[in-house]
């Protein structure tokens, strides 16, 4: 089952409204939350307004040129009941757990080291990242899998980097046998350094 549900501008701070430069989908676009639906520009910053919702696309309510406010209806989309309908699950804290005392000697626990594991992202061009024509949901998948937007190809519309390009990319890494280290994604191995001479 299926709920139309339209997608309107969130609060957007200090302006009364402002001009749609570029609207990023069209009628039948399969959107996730969080997705680019429109560009807009204020006299300070232009900025994308990412949708509440998943689903596909039905209606289209505004075009470029528009000026739009607070709560404007962007688009409308048919959410799938389980994105519309799911509840959101609230992590209920754990009990303290209570400690007995033995008499007698305790022994000492040995705990294990755990190894810091560096950033994924450590590696990656910021410059050329910041440049990557994606939204700022795919920026954020592509950091969290340390991906540089650089390297991947986009097929969305006007080139756009799309959450797919970035999984077949990783697929593609993955599928060639690049080491987990970064090889693979065109990142140079560290050179070895003698710090003995400093």
């Amino acid at each position: 089952m299926s709920e139309m549900v339209e997608v309107k501008v969130p609060n957007i701070g200090d302006f009364d409204e402002v001009e749609i430069i570029e609207v990023l989908v069209s009628v039948g676009d399969q959107i996730a939350e969080e997705d680019s639906l429109i560009t807009v520009e204020s006299d300070k910053a232009s900025m994308e307004i990412p949708s509440s919702h998943g689903g596909t696309v039905k209606d289209v309510k505004v075009k470029v040129g528009d000026s739009i406010a607070e709560g404007a209806v962007v688009v409308v989309i048919e959410a799938t009941a389980a994105a519309a309908d799911e509840p959101v699950k609230v992590a209920e804290p754990e009990a303290p757990a209570t400690v007995e005392k033995l008499p007698g000697k305790t022994a000492p626990i040995a705990v294990p080291k755990i190894q810091a594991k560096s950033s994924p992202t450590a590696n990656i061009d910021r410059v050329s990242f910041k440049n990557a024509h994606a939204s700022p949901a795919v920026r954020k998948f592509a950091r969290e899998l340390g991906v540089d937007l650089s390297k991947v190809g986009g097929t969305g519309r006007n080139a756009r980097i799309i959450k797919g390009d970035v999984q077949g990319f990783v697929k593609q890494v993955v599928s060639s046998g690049a080491s987990s280290s970064g090889a693979g994604l065109g990142v140079e191995a560290m050179p070895d350094i003698d710090f003995s001479k400093f």
